[in-house]
């Protein structure tokens, strides 16, 4: 055997070693996952699926507000132009238009060291979850629910703190409802906790409402439909009502490394959803089951969205966390809020459609 054949066969040995030793790797990472965190590994079937990617400056409506720090969540006051945006840099800031039209921060309040969850309660007062410690320990320490004013001159605690509490709506009996998680990926433990309305402003005390809620994330009250709806970080979106303690399925990730942040619902049932994973926006359809990933060239990470009529047009405000797409990033250096008419987007389908 000449020393070529020699050194074809102990390289053909080699590699196959290789070849042993990453097939063996990657079976033992998907045991390990299928045991350890099954959730990983559970995804929706029969969804139709599109991918759309747009410049920002070509989204007709469209206007990106860049004059906050990481903004995280979104509250958006009905029959008005005015809205409050929540950020990692631990203001809550009032943004209205002045006359000319242009929106702008109308006033600004230094809540804690970071805010996220927004919503408001019966009285007209917002409600905030508001951290109070550093980011990483926002984990463990965790955050608790504040009272503020309109005008964003008081402020009171009304609940304990909550590792990783998030996500804030009320129903409409003015029931408080909040997320709060261990936020671990591998061994995911949430909860989504309820505060009773008893009158003038005044909540019982926070208790579970739904365990094993996993990454518990975000929450948002339909009030056309009497529904709540909930996202786990790194499974999908459910469903519940006010009086059922029971989540429902909606729609499962469709891939490994889909992620779903905040979320809302427009007129017609669809469902918005932030993904901080690939940096887009997507909607599903519960309907059709169709999935719409819009990629919107121009901002960054993607956090909250909230949609509501102005001037006959449904408008969609989504909130800038990062401006890279670097999930795994501590950088939130978001600059602010787009809003864009949500038509301006549904329009890229048609031709999708048509074929």
């Amino acid at each position: 055997m000449t020393k070529r054949n020699l050194e074809v066969r102990l390289l053909m040995r080699i590699l196959a070693i290789i070849g042993f030793v990453i097939i063996s790797l990657l079976l033992a990472g998907y045991i390990f996952i299928r045991i350890q965190v099954p959730q990983l590994l559970e995804f929706s079937k029969g969804i139709t699926e599109y991918r759309i990617s747009v410049k920002l400056n070509s989204l007709d409506g469209a206007r990106f507000i860049t004059v906050m720090n990481g903004c995280e969540n979104i509250f958006l006051e009905e029959g008005t132009t005015d809205f409050y945006v929540s950020c990692l840099d631990g203001k809550i800031n009032h943004l209205d238009h002045d006359l000319s039209g242009i929106p702008g921060i109308n006033k600004s309040l230094k809540a804690g060291n970071a805010v996220m969850g927004l919503s408001v309660d019966k009285e007209g007062n917002l409600i905030a979850a508001v951290c109070n410690y550093s980011l990483k320990e926002w984990r463990t320490k965790g955050g608790a629910l504040y009272r503020i004013s309109r005008d964003l001159v008081t402020m009171e605690k009304i609940s304990g703190d909550y590792p990783s509490v998030n996500g804030i709506c009320n129903d409409s009996a003015g029931n408080l409802y909040f997320t709060s998680s261990n936020f671990n990926i591998f061994r995911p433990e949430g909860t989504i906790y309820r505060m009773l309305y008893i009158g003038d402003g005044l909540f019982q005390f926070p208790e579970p409402f739904i365990r094993d809620a996993g990454l518990a994330n975000g929450l948002f009250y339909d009030h056309h439909q009497d529904k709540i709806f909930f996202s786990n970080t790194m499974g999908g979106i459910f469903e519940f009502a006010p009086k059922e303690n029971i989540l429902k399925e909606v729609y499962l990730k469709t891939r490994f490394m889909e992620a779903c942040d905040d979320l809302c619902t427009d007129i017609s049932g669809n469902i918005w959803i932030t993904d901080p994973g690939y940096s887009t926006v997507k909607m599903y359809n519960p309907a059709t089951n169709r999935l719409v990933r819009f990629i919107i060239e121009g901002i960054g990470q993607t956090s909250s969205c909230r949609i509501r009529s102005e001037n006959g047009l449904e408008m969609l405000y989504i909130t800038e966390l990062k401006t890279s797409h670097q999930p795994v990033s501590y950088k939130f250096d978001g600059r602010g809020v787009l809003v864009v008419p949500a038509q301006s987007l549904l329009k890229l389908l048609e031709p999708f459609l048509i074929k």
